[in-house]
């Protein structure tokens, strides 16, 4: 998807400065390692977070459809791509967390994937909603659509 929010040089700077600031105040979002893996390009960065952030709220649902229905190895599979996309946008703390129910589902633990999972799905939409937030807040400034929602 083509990002419209900064039309031109300047106010993508200032766009992008807006952002990895409002990123870098987010508990558990580590901006500067994630900007270090995709060599400092801030908008591959910022495209990166934005595609993770847009898809947060709806791999939430299907991970909880897939325990719902007992289907173990679809969310093996859903928590593994969820734990690269958090590392890649720098948050680590969840992207671990991830791992521990990737390992889980691996090992056919449904037991602790049923009883953990509200919990951490409770830490993704409150994650969802605070970078949400900040993608509306630069919205806003630019006049465009964040491509978020």
């Amino acid at each position: 998807m083509e990002d419209e929010v900064f039309h031109d040089e300047n106010s993508a700077s200032s766009g992008f400065d807006f952002l990895l600031g409002a990123l870098k105040k987010i508990d558990g979002v580590n901006v500067d390692l994630a900007l270090n893996r995709f060599s400092g390009i801030t908008e591959i960065y910022i495209d990166t977070v934005r595609y993770t952030v847009k898809k947060l709220k709806s791999n939430c649902e299907i991970m909880s459809g897939f325990l719902a229905d007992g289907n173990i190895k679809s969310f093996e599979i859903s928590v593994h791509t969820l734990k690269s996309s958090l590392a890649q946008a720098g948050i680590i703390e969840l992207s671990k967390t991830a791992a521990k129910f990737e390992t889980s589902a691996r090992n056919e633990d449904f037991d602790f994937c049923q009883k953990e999972f509200p919990a951490f799905k409770e830490k993704l939409i409150k994650l969802y909603e605070e970078m949400t937030a900040v993608f509306l807040a630069a919205e806003s400034l630019a006049g465009k659509d964040s491509g978020v929602k």
